[in-house]
């Protein structure tokens, strides 16, 4: 479970995530051909996540600060995921926002 879902699951918003099911001749599959399935792809199949009826928009209205030595890293982070579409800008208001909240993995990366 993804903090994402943690924290809107605490807050309450979120009722119950729906994610479908992988059937076996698809586990064979993504076990058969490792390769095909590594690094960023596309889930074609829909999600849908139900909010609760008396949910309230939660955004942003002022960026994060981040540490200074950690800026090089996280921007091209950024812009490695902006280039296939997985983020997208906001550059006008919005109702349902969430922040970045990058993090150093073991091996250095962003």
């Amino acid at each position: 479970m993804s903090n994402g879902f943690k924290a809107l699951a605490y807050r309450g918003h979120l009722t119950h995530f729906v994610v479908p099911e992988i059937s076996a001749c698809q586990l064979k599959i993504l076990k058969q051909f490792p390769s095909l399935f590594t690094g960023l792809g596309w889930l074609k199949t829909e999600c849908h996540i139900t909010l609760r009826t008396d949910a309230k928009p939660f955004c942003l209205y002022n960026p994060r600060k981040l540490p200074h030595p950690l800026l090089p890293k996280v921007k091209s982070q950024i812009e490695t995921i902006l280039e296939p579409g997985v983020i997208s800008p906001v550059t006008a208001p919005t109702e349902w926002c969430a922040g970045i909240v990058p993090g150093l993995k073991p091996n250095g990366k962003v």
